[in-house]
């Protein structure tokens, strides 16, 4: 939750990928581009992550 407020609160940050991992480490990714915005080509599928988007991404 808080990778998502972090995104929120940043003004260039359009949607994150946060590791699903329960150890005390850092795993917030910022990303600047949503999925749809992106090449696919470029994309790849991890299942240790959850890919958030904003839903209103135009700060």
């Amino acid at each position: 939750m808080e990778c998502i407020v972090e995104c929120v609160n940043e003004p260039c940050c359009r949607s994150t990928n946060y590791k699903k991992d329960f150890q005390n480490k850092p795993n917030c990714e910022m990303l600047h581009d949503v999925v749809y915005n992106t090449s696919e080509k470029v994309l790849e599928r991890n299942s240790s992550y959850d890919y958030v988007y904003l839903l209103d991404p135009q700060k």
